[in-house]
């Protein structure tokens, strides 16, 4: 007798599924869903004219942990003058490296008045998922905020990005299968279920301590809920 089992679902079914793009709310929907935190020991110049382009804008002069942006999908974060309790000599551009080790879900934006080609801007330039100079225009940092808003709201991408710290972190292909596979069949049932299938494969399977700490970290996160916040309901 031949057992035939179902192809395992994968990415690519989502990509293909007409049904999730029309489903993405617009832009300036999902500008209000979005908290941004802003780190700046100075006053952020274009506050003003992105609160009143809907976006949610939250400015630090400093923090003392990275724990205190666990509410906030985006962080921009100035390189001069913040992160100094942390590293005094990399300020800036060692926040940033601490955010995305500790939230790589995070999509973070570097900005600086300075010299693009100090060794702060350039470390921060690795580190970070954007880079903007201090004086850019409100219509430069709203096409990259509205990117990446875009982005971390999309199922598809933020699943890529979770795959590809999986892969790095060495996890067997028979267990990136299942995730994938779960992950797929039930993104459109809802956060919940999803949740739940993320973790019961988790749990069944022989995950090594980095990769569960990814999959954890990630159906506990902001960027987790956010996917399904962007998605209309019925």
């Amino acid at each position: 007798m031949i057992i035939c089992y179902p192809k395992p679902k994968s990415i690519q079914d989502l990509e293909r599924d007409r049904g999730i793009a029309p489903g993405m709310r617009q832009p300036a929907e999902l500008r209000r869903s979005v908290k941004i935190a802003v780190i700046d020991d100075q006053p952020f110049a274009p506050e003003h004219n992105l609160k009143n382009n809907h976006f949610q804008i939250e400015t630090f002069r400093d923090i003392q942990n990275v724990e205190q942006l666990a509410d906030f999908p985006i962080v921009l974060c100035d390189l001069q003058g913040v992160g100094v309790q942390l590293a005094a000599d990399l300020q800036g551009a060692y926040l940033i490296e601490e955010i995305k080790n500790n939230y790589p879900e995070k999509a973070v934006i570097a900005f600086t008045g300075g010299s693009a080609s100090s060794n702060i801007s350039r470390r921060a330039a690795k580190a970070a998922d954007g880079y903007l100079k201090k004086d850019a225009s409100i219509e430069e940092w709203r096409d990259l905020l509205d990117k990446h808003i875009k982005n971390i709201s999309d199922p598809v991408f933020v699943w890529k990005q979770l795959r590809l710290r999986l892969v790095r972190e060495g996890i067997a292909p028979i267990d990136l299968l299942k995730l994938e596979d779960a992950y797929v069949g039930s993104v459109k049932k809802g956060a919940q279920v999803t949740r739940t299938s993320l973790e019961e494969i988790s749990k069944k399977s022989s995950l090594g301590p980095t990769v569960r700490k990814e999959v954890t970290g990630f159906i506990a996160s902001k960027a987790f809920d956010l996917v399904f916040q962007a998605l209309v309901g019925p």
